[in-house]
């Protein structure tokens, strides 16, 4: 549920929504979900300072009612 509801949000942010890769690690009590795009996607992603990355961040850690904390990156290339 968590890549998804990732996937479909960056998927709908980027130009390109078939270069965007997303990845999901468990380490312990923290779920680190890693999203890949193409370098001309990042600032897109980013937002003004950094405002469009960090209200993903905050609506994936709002959805997750599990008490489990969630890490989400860009991935760099």
């Amino acid at each position: 549920m968590l890549k998804n509801l990732v996937e479909y949000v960056v998927k709908g942010l980027v130009e390109n929504p078939n270069s965007v890769r997303i990845a999901v690690e468990e380490a312990g009590d923290v779920s680190i979900v890693t999203i890949t795009v193409g370098e001309s996607e990042k600032g897109r992603l980013i937002g003004k300072d950094g405002k469009t990355i960090n209200a993903i961040r905050m609506l994936v850690n709002a959805l997750c009612v599990d008490g489990k904390k969630v890490s989400v990156e860009i991935a760099q290339q």
